[in-house]
């Protein structure tokens, strides 16, 4: 990266009101970089004026990127726009900049048909782990830097890396993109369409024209922001045909479809912004629904784009029930939140379960009795005959529930992607749905109104760790999987240290990182460990030794000869 060239595009907007056209200079200043040019522009009388240069990089200075948390820092700099009027008037402006690239990558894979669907960051594939971000409250002046920050620390301190910013919510505020560059967290921004049949008339489009290019002039600065979507689900709803259009209709709802997502927005798109790439919808089978005329005939094929997948009936646990997807960026199940939450909003009489209250609260059709079908799966109910006892046994069931079942697919989504099973997999993002909560209600969110983490989020702090071992059952055989986000491998460092009580020996063991068959050999001192032959999860481990013979310290630790798997390769 040294050796790269960079520069950088700084656009100004003005609004004039003077009646001629308005001569005058533009200073653009990077100092940290020591980089700085003068420019004379003219800006014409209208709104929205726009002067655009290209700054190119000192060559002699050392540009940081910035990269996603987990993976490096988040370098920024300051850059200072100063616009001066006959040397006497000027109108200045300060932002942070970053530099990073960002690429989708859509290429055959070799041994599966399809394409593949995965980022690159700075030239790095990058898993993407994270959850789906939905408005923070129902009355967006409520949402304060203190929320956000507190949300979105909360995903950086759970390991994700990446936020998708749900087609169905708002455009968030600046604060919201200055925090996730701030934090490394890489955003997926939906346009915010989402499950609905829109209009195209020239008003409408006008309306979204103003609002895609508003959008995009605001936040394309921000190196959090890798990729935009035109909409959420309404490719497989046309596809799937959710919403009943007779045959007839068909082609008319298709032309609709494109007028909006292609001709219109994505046009914007490329007009506004070429450093990121740009997708019609999610789900979607990216580049081969290009090729299908925008809208694939399945939309949820596991060898291209992204796949959304909910099945709240069938056992959680059963792994073999997920699709081996290349990108699955919304998946999911409910839990209730904490009583303490409720509480805040109910009265002792809502306190039972199928109360009223409980039952208006649940905004999924029959979502309070999948939430109990699903736990009964794999744990009783509880027999509490206190109603209040009872009750907050079932919320904490319910989160014991959610926590597994996206524990079991999100540990699948991760042990995927480096393997093709009968032309599936590559899997390089595990997005659930979803990280907060508008109001205190169940959802499927990990971290209640108002902040508090659900036994999920704290799941999610081991299941999207950078290093993780994932076991599971396959017809009769326990595999175990070693994942690992580090760039580097991972070098397995085993020490023993002895120590004598009374006729045997106490051997403690450490390691670096997980430790497959762990074998002790004292050579020709007669005797046996108490453990050996052992995997080593732990960072320490205590064994003994007993000896046939006397023996001492220093004559085992020259003896004592300690090895693994990984020694072997």
């Amino acid at each position: 990266e040294k050796t790269r060239t960079w520069s950088v595009e700084a656009e100004s907007f003005f609004d004039v009101v003077f009646p001629k056209p308005i001569e005058g200079e533009l200073m653009v200043n990077i100092p940290t970089l020591q980089t700085q040019q003068l420019y004379k522009i003219i800006l014409e009388n209208r709104e929205d004026s726009r002067s655009k240069v290209k700054l190119d990089i000192n060559q002699d200075a050392s540009v940081d990127l910035w990269w996603p948390n987990g993976h490096g820092n988040q370098t920024g700099y300051n850059m200072t726009v100063t616009f001066t009027i006959s040397r006497e008037h000027y109108i200045e402006k300060s932002i942070m900049i970053y530099f990073r690239t960002v690429e989708l990558i859509q290429e055959p894979v070799s041994g599966s048909p399809g394409l593949s669907f995965y980022f690159k960051i700075n030239g790095v594939p990058i898993f993407l782990k994270g959850s789906n971000w939905i408005p923070a409250d129902a009355f967006l002046d409520r949402v304060t830097f203190d929320v956000l920050q507190n949300l979105l620390q909360s995903a950086v301190d759970a390991n994700m890396n990446a936020l998708r910013v749900w087609g169905g919510g708002v455009y968030e505020q600046d604060e919201f993109y200055n925090l996730c560059d701030e934090l490394g967290i890489m955003i997926w921004q939906d346009f915010m369409f989402a499950c609905a049949l829109y209009p195209t008339d020239q008003s409408y489009l006008d309306s979204v024209k103003a609002e895609i290019t508003h959008q995009i002039r605001r936040l394309k600065s921000h190196p959090s922001i890798i990729i935009w979507s035109g909409n959420n689900e309404n490719e497989a709803a046309l596809a799937l045909n959710w919403f009943g259009i007779p045959p007839t209709s068909t082609t008319l709802y298709l032309n609709d479809y494109v007028q909006l997502y292609v001709n219109t927005i994505r046009e914007i798109v490329l007009k506004e912004d070429r450093s990121r790439p740009y997708i019609t919808s999610s789900p979607t089978n990216g580049a081969e629904s290009v090729q299908e005329k925008w809208v694939a005939n399945n939309p949820y094929d596991v060898h291209y784009g992204d796949v959304h997948y909910y099945n709240y009936i069938a056992d959680c646990w059963d792994w073999t029930l997920y699709p081996k997807t290349r990108f699955a960026s919304e998946y999911g199940f409910q839990s209730w939140p904490s009583f303490s939450t409720l509480e805040t909003v109910s009265s002792p009489e809502d306190w039972y379960y199928n109360s009223p209250f409980m039952d208006h609260r649940q905004h999924q059709k029959a979502g309070n009795k999948i939430l109990l079908h699903q736990t009964q799966l794999h744990f009783n109910l509880s027999h509490a005959k206190n109603p209040l006892q009872n009750l907050k046994d079932t919320l904490y069931l319910t989160q014991v529930m959610q926590s597994q079942c996206i524990k079991a697919q999100t540990e699948f989504y991760r042990r995927s992607q480096s393997e093709i099973i009968n032309g599936q997999g590559l899997t390089m993002g595990a997005l659930y749905w979803q990280l907060n909560d508008i109001w205190q209600a169940p959802s499927w969110a990990s971290i209640e109104y108002g902040g508090k983490w659900k036994m999920l989020h704290y799941f999610a702090q081991k299941f999207f760790a950078p290093v993780l071992p994932v076991a599971f059952e396959d017809r009769g055989t326990l595999l175990i999987y070693g994942i690992s986000d580090l760039p580097t491998d991972l070098k397995l460092i085993l020490q023993a240290t002895i120590s004598e009580q009374g006729e045997m020996y106490r051997i403690t063991l450490r390691t670096s990182s997980i430790a497959p068959y762990v074998w002790l050999d004292v050579g020709n001192i007669p005797g046996r460990f108490g453990d050996n032959g052992f995997l080593m999860l732990e960072e320490t481990k205590l064994t003994t030794f007993h000896p046939w013979r006397p023996t001492s310290i220093s004559e085992l630790k020259q003896s004592l000869r300690v090895q693994s798997l990984p020694d072997v390769y």
